[in-house]
């Protein structure tokens, strides 16, 4: 098949394609041209084709298959799928990811018989960080690679819930010191090691009870146990171990949850996804080279990526088929000129029509017979968008948002050009910005949603859908690699789609302004929450299960018994039963319901208002600290909420300071910091030995009465 490229009626280019079966959706984008009368001379044409190729057909290097994405010069290029059909059921694959001169280049997912892979490739490899699921034997690998093999800092989990950390090598782990054994025993062994067993000098750690702690704590982070250890030189296997020359010490102290010594670097993980995003969407992923493109340009190029999914997502639905009318001629869409104003180009107006497998192509010559960059680059997305516009409702829009934004959502249509937070940022287009980012993550065609979706997803299945309890030893490297992830959005996307925003915290209009409180209402949707709280209660399991048990003691008795139960001041009774009171139960009750840590703390601060205010109300007074702890600790038993100390331990983290000033520091934190500390003091002393304290519980007579053992 070829096809004929004619400029005006003096020069034809014809581009011969190899012969495979395409349904195609072309978009000339002319990249630059030298108008001379003369010659009618291009400098540059390129060819884009969106549509699906048939391997089979084309004899290409893949067994079989059908795949949809990019091409670029005959060969797959960009994002799309392939996957096997009609193969035995032992080659079947299906890859999900970018391409690049026909092979798996960049980020990816690859599904096969056996295992599914997410991570980095170059050239059909598993390069870099990268997270296998084996589908035969169950076992999970987090951790590098190199030329398709396990290589370097990794983490391997079997299903019997064993960890294995440390330096692999050709798809072993090799016995390299710093290497890491967990057993679900609690038994664990540092030092030289293989999967197999001991393999070198090393400790094993027996521990035998834990060490209470001088200060409360609310997880295992800093357990102390007490045991014994053995440190020599080892060998054999696991359920075998042979020692060459050893020593045992007892009454030992060391920690409960190892330090994992090898670790990879959160910024290190998926970092391909970012930087085939900018390919993809800005044409370079070379960020120093975005920062200094031209704002107007970025914003075209979001744009023209909208307007393309869209496009791309129509023809999928009509089978990849396109008619020959949608190719009429049609006016060129409005676009910013120069600055964020509107000019009309119909001097530079382009026609394109589609008849007898050629593409004619008329441009007015401009002005002085040249054009420069910014028309070149207009001609562009025009060339484009004039043929994948048509056939939607809504108009192209590639214009500034000061126009009416009175009805519904001011962001319906996203290909725009935003007025906001693009020169200097203020109280009122911070909301504008927020009402923008919470639409593009949620639209489809969007780049942004797609980037995150491509990031959710992977740490989803990194940390969650386990078949047994995973280890707390998870909770450190899950928690860097999310906040790694939304900062590196702001950082990374949105500093440089949005220029004004600040690259480290600022007040604005007297709000703090950083990655989390922009982003995590938005982004921390259940599905990351749940991972990580899987990981939390495994962390915080024996306090909670203490927690669980004097909940359910509590639920059993009346109000009044539950009050003399908890020897509560008869002073505070009349609060308790006031409906502001009420109100504050119903309040922390919401906080188990949600997971962006804002709104959590939203609830958890409203509810200690309420109770302030239901205070002063019935005792005309302010609280006492003693009276306030009663009275939360009354509110918790009454919201019943399950594993409270795995949701105050995960929102501790996710609010990790991510503020560098000290003074702003200090601006975002004082009130949270108190609630949560007054929350956090009262699960502790639930869960406390004195909790009951001169009293014995009867479990006989249904809900059981406690009397005194005086």
């Amino acid at each position: 098949m070829a096809l004929t490229l004619l400029r005006s009626l003096w020069l034809t280019y014809t581009i011969a394609l190899d012969p495979c079966e395409y349904h195609i959706f072309l978009t000339l984008r002319w990249l630059g041209f030298h108008d001379d009368l003369a010659g009618g001379l291009w400098k540059r044409i390129s060819l884009e084709l969106i549509g699906e190729r048939t391997a089979q057909a084309c004899n290409a290097d893949r067994e079989t298959g059908a795949d949809k994405r990019d091409f670029f010069e005959g060969k797959f290029d960009g994002y799309g799928k392939l996957k096997s059909s009609t193969v035995p059921a032992a080659q079947y694959f299906k890859y999900r990811g970018y391409f690049r001169a026909d092979k798996y280049n960049g980020f990816g997912t690859l599904l096969t018989n056996s295992y599914q892979y997410n991570g980095d490739f170059v050239n059909d490899l598993k390069e870099g960080f990268g997270v296998v699921d084996d589908i035969e034997n169950g076992v999970k690998y987090i951790g590098m690679f190199a030329n398709d093999r396990k290589f370097g800092n990794g983490i391997l989990i079997t299903t019997n819930g064993t960890y294995y950390a440390g330096l692999f090598a050709n798809d072993t782990l090799s016995n390299s010191a710093g290497g890491l054994a967990i057993f679900p025993s609690g038994i664990y062994y540092k030092g030289e090691l293989t999967i197999e067993g001991p393999c070198g000098k090393g400790v094993f750690y027996y521990p035998e009870k834990e060490i209470g702690a001088e200060t409360f704590e609310l997880d295992d982070t800093n357990v102390q146990m007490s045991g014994h250890t053995m440190t020599g030189t080892f060998a054999g296997t696991w359920d075998s171990v042979r020692i060459s020359n050893g020593s045992m010490a007892m009454d030992q102290r060391f920690n409960k949850v190892p330090v994992l010594d090898l670790k990879i670097n959160a910024e290190r993980k998926w970092s391909t996804i970012f930087s085939c995003f900018h390919q993809s969407v800005f044409g370079t992923s070379d960020l120093a080279k975005l920062r200094s493109m031209d704002v107007k340009k970025i914003w075209n190029k979001v744009a023209i990526y909208i307007t393309r999914a869209k496009r791309k997502e129509q023809l999928k639905t009509n089978n990849f088929e396109v008619k020959l009318s949608e190719f009429d001629d049609q006016s060129a869409a409005q676009i910013c000129q120069s600055g964020f104003r509107l000019t009309n180009l119909s001097t530079t107006s382009l026609r394109s029509s589609f008849s007898d497998s050629k593409i004619s192509l008329n441009t007015n010559a401009t002005q002085n017979g040249s054009s420069n960059d910014s028309a070149m680059d207009n001609i562009s997305m025009r060339s484009f968008t004039s043929m994948v516009s048509r056939e939607y409702d809504d108009e192209f829009m590639l214009n500034p948002t000061s126009g009416d934004r009175s009805r519904g959502s001011p962001f319906r249509d996203l290909e725009i050009i935003p007025d906001f937070c693009i020169s200097s940022v203020d109280g009122p287009s911070l909301q504008l910005l927020r009402d923008y980012l919470t639409e593009a993550f949620r639209n489809t065609h969007h780049p942004l949603h797609q980037l995150f979706d491509k990031l959710s997803n992977c740490f989803y299945s990194t940390y969650s859908c386990w078949k047994f309890t995973p280890n707390s030893i998870l909770c450190e490297p899950a928690m860097n690699e999310w906040i790694s992830i939304v900062s590196r959005i702001y950082t990374l996307v949105l500093t440089v789609m949005f220029p004004a925003l600040p690259k480290d915290s600022a007040i604005v209009d007297g709000e703090l302004l950083s990655y989390q409180t922009l982003l995590y209402p938005i982004l921390m949707t259940q599905g990351i929450y749940s991972a990580l709280f899987v990981l939390y209660a495994s962390k915080c399991c024996k306090n909670d299960e203490a927690y669980r048990q004097r909940i359910l003691i509590c639920e059993k008795k009346t109000d009044e018994n539950l009050i003399q139960l908890l020897d509560i001041n008869r002073d505070l009774i009349p609060i308790i039963k006031s409906s502001r009171y009420q109100e504050a139960i119903d309040s922390l009750n919401l906080f188990k319901e949600k997971c962006c840590p804002s709104e959590m703390m939203k609830h958890i601060n409203e509810a200690f208002t309420l109770v302030d205010v239901a205070s002063k109300e019935q005792a005309d007074s302010d609280i006492a600290a003693d009276s306030l702890l009663e009275l939360v600790i009354l509110l918790i038993i009454k919201a019943t909420i399950p594993q409270l100390g795995a949701e105050i331990s995960l929102l501790e983290d996710l609010m990790q300071n991510d503020v560098n000033d000290a003074s702003l520091s200090f601006h975002s934190s004082t009130q949270n910091d108190y609630c949560l500390t007054t929350l956090k003091a009262s699960y502790q002393h639930i869960i406390s030995d004195n909790f009951f304290v001169n009293k014995i519980y009867d479990g006989a007579g249904g809900g059981g009465t406690f009397s005194s053992y005086v």
